[in-house]
């Protein structure tokens, strides 16, 4: 079956044929369905630089706990006025509950030059850092500095 589907192919070639019939024999098998989802608490939080709304900035919370499944990655967008709520698997519904390092980048919408200090897109620089319980959660406002 496969063989005649191969020789039926004009475009490209029996490779290129090969090659996409077995991209779609994988993609049509089920497979490993990943680690187990943990459950997630509702985060919202504020992010301001020299006491001003940063908005259109990523927010992005690094486990530090490294217990199974605890390695995914949290992660926020700023609206205008700074504010933003945690996305962990699907859209706003928060965080595992644990300890994180955190990170906020922000680029320039023309230059793509970052705007924010680069200690804070690095977790080991950043110096901010969150707990998140097992309720939902209001973030203190990260308080960044201009160098």
């Amino acid at each position: 079956m496969i063989s005649s589907a191969i020789r039926r192919c004009r475009f490209g070639g029996a490779q290129v044929c090969a090659m996409l019939l077995c991209m779609a024999a994988i993609v049509g098998c089920g497979g490993a369905k990943g680690p187990p989802r943990l459950p997630t608490f509702p985060v919202k939080g504020l992010v301001l630089l020299d006491n001003r709304p940063v908005g259109n900035a990523l927010v992005v919370m690094h486990p530090l706990d490294r217990a199974e499944g605890a390695s995914v990655l949290s992660y926020a967008r700023t609206d205008n006025e700074g504010r933003f709520t945690v996305s962990t698997y699907e859209p706003f519904d928060g965080a595992p509950a644990g300890k994180y390092a955190v990170t906020v980048l922000k680029e320039d919408d023309q230059e793509g030059k970052h705007v924010l200090p680069p200690a804070y897109a690095n977790p080991g620089t950043s110096g901010l850092g969150v707990t998140v319980t097992e309720a939902p959660n209001e973030l203190r406002p990260f308080q960044l500095r201009s160098e």
